[in-house]
């Protein structure tokens, strides 16, 4: 899995919500700094977490899922938690 990956697998792990690619970051830069200067070098690191999530939830043994509801962002959560729909 792509570091990418593995830091919002980490997020997600340690949060009992769903989360878009923004708050997934946000919290990924709050909790862990050096990581997330590991992880991105771009300018538009919120749309590269978007960019794997949304390619990585259309494969098969994905251990993401997605959920849209409208014109809000998606978000995102892991197949094996229990989630709330927040």
């Amino acid at each position: 899995m792509s570091k990418v990956l593995d830091l919002a697998k980490k997020v997600l792990e340690e949060n009992e919500v769903l989360m878009s690619a923004a708050e997934i970051y946000e919290y990924a830069k709050d909790k862990y700094v050096n990581l997330v200067n590991e992880t991105f070098s771009g300018e538009t690191p919120v749309h590269t977490i978007g960019s794997y999530l949304y390619t990585n939830v259309k494969k098969e043994d994905t251990i993401f899922v997605k959920f849209k509801k409208g014109v809000e962002a998606a978000k995102f959560g892991l197949k094996a938690k229990k989630l709330n729909m927040i």
